[in-house]
């Protein structure tokens, strides 16, 4: 039975009375079953040999940017090779699948909890419940995209170094910060593995791009996910 709006907003004023009465653990509300469990980048499995020399091997140039503020940033231009045996492709599969578990988002009632537990830290002026109930559905709907443990990341981070109460955009540029080496890497391996489909199957590109000009949208409704990739990427 899937997990409806009442439930939800029973659960979210749950967690926002035992956030701001001060208690150490709150409980996350009931959600259905999950069929894969996140990964830590901690825990999870290094990239094989093979792998990360693909990745390599994709490093077309590379220039360095020395802002006045801030770290020094690594400008890439990046290709992805063409792999031809079939061990490798085994090896790079695997590596997606790990990284696909490792960037699984954060289970809706388990970012709630995390999320109100921090700000609850935090002085803030009193809003009604109906507000509250908005602000933290805005939390878990901006926050929706990062898995658990960048959340817990960027939560600890800003707990040990901040001293005010952090907004939205703050802890969206701390997640981030801490999925984006992933993020890059599997754009990355992913690339490898189309270009690597297309080398050995020609017609695969010419018959998506095919089937993706014959597709026509109705009037007045939005594009497929496929869809706004595509033209964001023209």
């Amino acid at each position: 039975m899937g997990y409806g709006v009442q439930d939800a907003e029973a659960a979210i004023q749950q967690l926002m009375e035992l956030a701001m009465n001060g208690q150490q653990r709150v409980p996350a509300p009931m959600q259905p079953e999950r069929t894969a469990i996140a990964l830590d980048p901690a825990t999870m499995p290094p990239a094989s040999k093979s792998v990360t020399d693909l990745l390599k091997a994709g490093i077309r140039s590379t220039r360095y940017l020395f802002p006045e503020n801030g770290p020094v940033k690594t400008i890439e231009v990046w290709e992805p090779p063409v792999v031809p045996d079939e061990a490798t492709l085994g090896e790079l599969a695997r590596r997606l699948q790990n990284l696909r578990l490792a960037l699984e988002p954060a289970a809706p009632g388990e970012l709630l909890s995390r999320v109100l537990v921090l700000l609850a830290h935090y002085r803030a002026a009193e809003h009604s419940k109906a507000v509250e109930t908005g602000l933290a559905m805005d939390w878990a709907d901006d926050l929706a995209g990062y898995p658990m443990w960048a959340v817990e990341d960027a939560a600890r981070t800003w707990r040990r170094t901040k001293k005010f109460r952090p907004q939205i955009c703050e802890m969206i540029e701390l997640c981030d910060a801490a999925c984006g080496k992933l993020r890059i890497e599997w754009d990355r391996l992913e690339s490898i593995a189309n270009a690597s489909e297309a080398a050995r199957n020609p017609m695969s590109d010419k018959v998506r791009s095919l089937a993706l000009s014959l597709i026509k949208p109705v009037p007045g409704s939005r594009p497929s996910g496929a869809a706004r990739e595509d033209n964001a990427i023209r």
